[in-house]
């Protein structure tokens, strides 16, 4: 057999896949801005891309910033109406707390409960007013309650109060948020624009690569290999944006467990007596959901593998069935589970081998809103 003679392989590029289908709403949009405009900075006849290209993949991206707008819209009005929720409990909370001192045999105690009864009972069924109604009386309610501070100190409701008043505000700025930009119906689902935005991005990608394969001039293939350089560099800056991101909502969602458990920690002890329970039996498990306009929360039962869910009703615990899908016994402490988010996945495609992309904001998932808060670790 005769010795084969040498033959010099074309040298080759390729894109860099950064999973970008699994950037969140306006990563994943600015991402295909930044690779736009790299492109659109270089020499369009030695690429082979056409000008109407460019063009409709423009376009492209505006239409998903505004699908973007509508979305993030949609997503207040949902962390609104849980904040509404989240309201509702500190007032029953707070009334819980002064109501429960009423037969308290001590004096002073006793002397401080009248006082701020006569001021909750003014806001009796504050909790089923309309939202806007509700945010002007929790601060009427402030106001008179600070009229007692002796008495509020005296009854240990302070910090509730101040949980209360921050709830509140951050109500308020989410409802100024929404009336600052309403949803656009008119709008195709964000899901079809991601997945069309990513087939441009792709043909975009495997027109340069036949164009550097195909050029004789080495300085048109070098230009070529400097913009795809670039445009790697650029994804992975956009993966280590959406990595510190992930991150930062991970300390979001262990903020929001500590917030919650300190919210159900002052009406476990009545709970735990009408069961015939020992104190301290419950604890917070991180699990809530929201349904029929309620927010209920799964609770774990000492150490057993009993699971039950609540709700905060005025100044206690009502115990409320299961939702559907939801874990039948405690769960494996030991293994990791990963937090729900409250939208639903999106699909799309990624540059490098046609990966489906992950989670995207914009549609209510299945389950009640379904959403897992983990402890700091």
């Amino acid at each position: 057999m005769t010795k084969p003679k040498p033959f010099e392989l074309p040298e080759l590029i390729s894109f860099e896949g950064v999973n970008h289908g699994i950037f969140r709403g306006a990563l994943h949009a600015e991402f295909l801005r930044t690779q736009y405009d790299l492109v659109n900075a270089a020499d369009k006849t030695k690429l082979g891309i056409s000008d109407e290209l460019m063009k409709a993949w423009d376009e492209q991206i505006k239409l998903e910033d505004e699908v973007n707008k509508r979305v993030n819209n949609m997503a207040l009005t949902e962390q609104s109406n849980e904040k509404n929720l989240e309201r509702d409990g500190y007032i029953s909370t707070l009334f819980g707390m002064v109501n429960s001192q009423r037969f308290n045999p001590n004096k002073e105690i006793h002397k401080a409960y009248k006082t701020l009864a006569d001021v909750v009972q003014t806001y009796h069924g504050l909790q089923n007013e309309s939202m806007d109604e509700k945010t002007a009386h929790i601060r009427g309610l402030e106001i008179d309650l600070a009229k007692h501070t002796a008495e509020t100190a005296a009854l240990g409701v302070n910090a509730t109060i101040a949980s209360l008043h921050q709830s509140n505000e951050e109500f308020r700025m989410l409802r100024h948020k929404i009336l600052a930009h309403e949803a656009d119906t008119a709008l195709p689902r964000s899901r079809s624009i991601r997945k069309r935005n990513d087939q441009f991005f792709k043909v975009v990608c495997r027109i340069i690569e036949v164009a550097h394969y195909q050029s004789t001039v080495e300085a048109d293939r070098q230009a070529i290999v400097e913009l795809v350089d670039k445009m790697n560099r650029a994804g992975n800056k956009s993966r280590t944006t959406h990595t510190a991101s992930a991150a930062q909502q991970k300390v979001a969602s262990a903020e929001e467990y500590e917030k919650i458990s300190k919210l159900l920690q002052p009406l476990y002890a009545a709970f735990e007596r009408e069961r015939g329970m020992a104190a301290g039996t419950l604890a917070f498990t991180g699990h809530r959901r929201s349904k029929n306009k309620h927010l209920i929360y799964e609770l774990s039962v000492g150490d057993t593998n009993q699971l039950l869910w609540v709700r905060i009703s005025k100044d206690h615990l009502v115990e409320v069935k299961a939702p559907a899908g939801a874990a039948k016994e405690a769960r494996d402490s030991h293994k990791s589970s990963k937090p729900k988010g409250r939208k639903a996945p999106e699909t799309g495609t990624d540059d490098s081998a046609d990966k489906p992309s992950g989670k995207q904001d914009g549609e209510n998932p299945k389950n009640h809103g379904s959403v897992d808060i983990k402890p700091k670790e």
